[in-house]
């Protein structure tokens, strides 16, 4: 006869079953992020970038929630790090999408053409705990860095080689508009459709069923969408978007 566990080696025995379950399922999140991580393009752009400025932080300037000196044993935490610019750049680059994808469509022409659609500096200052972003206008006219033509800033990022054309906007930015460059995060239209999945989705809002044929858009009824990477990707990619009337006829509307 089996002698019973008792309430002690039940409860032990529990608890050793929830810490491998824990491991178990911290081990597999873990693997992922590193696979995530691993899948970004990473830029050599070094040599274009700026050196973090120079801004010391004194205890005496930083303000917390509820001061507190270190306790027997603690040290005191680190001054934040002085204040830095990111360059964000979204760009109309297919090249990772699929080549079935319908937002391809009609892009033959532009097959070896790289633009900069958004462009914005984001600044961090660490010391304060706050971060402002500036939007600079894709057709602002400037002189291309490394040239002595003018043409809208966006035209620096088209060189075939990535790291070029990084380099050559950080450079544009940082000699038309003194603001040095500290970092650099470039978004394309595959990395816009993966961070629309990695938030689970948007939520938009239309009056009546929508479409575009050309780019695969398509919301069959009125009311808010939960749109994915691709739906989403469709939808700001729309040149021909289309509202059905009430007729059942469908109406050109203006983007």
């Amino acid at each position: 006869m089996t002698a019973r566990r008792t309430w002690g080696q039940r409860t032990l025995l529990t608890v050793n079953v929830v810490l491998v379950l824990v491991l178990l399922v911290g081990g597999v999140v873990t693997s992922y992020l590193v696979w995530s991580l691993g899948r970004i393009d990473r830029l050599d752009v070094n040599e274009a970038l700026s050196v973090a400025p120079e801004a010391p932080v004194s205890a005496d300037d930083l303000v917390f929630a509820e001061p507190r000196g270190p306790t027997d044993g603690e040290e005191p935490p680190p001054p934040p790090g002085p204040a830095e610019n990111y360059l964000v750049v979204g760009s109309d680059n297919a090249a990772n999408l699929d080549p079935d994808d319908p937002v391809l469509a009609g892009r033959e022409e532009q097959a070896d053409t790289f633009l900069a659609d958004t462009i914005m500096v984001l600044r961090v200052r660490p010391e304060e705990g706050t971060a402002y972003l500036l939007s600079i206008p894709r057709d602002l006219e400037v002189e291309v860095a490394g040239t002595s033509r003018m043409g809208k800033i966006n035209s620096a990022y088209n060189l075939p080689d990535a790291a070029e054309r990084a380099a050559r906007l950080i450079d544009t930015v940082e000699e038309n508009l003194g603001v040095p460059v500290q970092h650099y995060l470039e978004i394309d239209l595959a990395g816009f459709t993966a961070v629309v999945d990695a938030i689970g989705g948007v939520e938009v809002c239309f009056d009546r069923p929508s479409r575009d044929v050309k780019s695969g858009f398509l919301a069959a009824t009125p009311g808010i969408h939960e749109l994915d990477g691709a739906a989403s990707l469709a939808f700001v990619r729309s040149r021909s978007m289309e509202e059905q009337q009430p007729d059942g006829s469908w109406r050109r509307i203006d983007g």
